[in-house]
């Protein structure tokens, strides 16, 4: 039987990552691989260094919005800095995703206070 090939990967990098895991990690800077449509691994900083099978590189958070965005009236295609909810994520992760949606003039869009529970949370939670 003939060896597999390497699989194909995708390494993204630069994202701010709210995993499901049991602890809820959070990486305000991390990295994903994804090898054959499957994510392979998640952390903090840069992607291991060696992969091998790297097909493409992806600069997450910034190289989307200088990429993709554009600002004109009634554009089709714009690009806006969405971290989920402030009760989801870190206040930090919060803080951050604001400052680069500020530094990049693009929108910050988040979902909050979508039930009456989630409003009394975020009252008690922010004030």
């Amino acid at each position: 039987m003939a060896a597999s090939a390497d699989p194909q990967r995708i390494v993204i990098e630069n994202c701010s990552i709210a995993t499901v895991d049991a602890h809820d990690t959070e990486y305000a800077s991390g990295y994903i691989v994804v090898a054959d449509n499957r994510i392979e691994s998640v952390g903090a900083g840069k992607a291991p260094e060696g992969l091998t099978g790297v097909v493409r590189r992806i600069d997450a958070t910034e190289a989307t919005i200088d990429a993709h965005h554009d600002a004109s009236f009634d554009a089709m295609t714009q690009v806006a800095v969405a971290p989920c909810s402030p009760f989801s994520v870190s206040t930090e992760l919060m803080r951050q995703g604001a400052e680069l949606a500020r530094r990049k003039n693009v929108r910050l869009h988040t979902h909050g206070s979508e039930t009456v529970e989630e409003e009394q949370f975020c009252k008690e939670l922010f004030g």
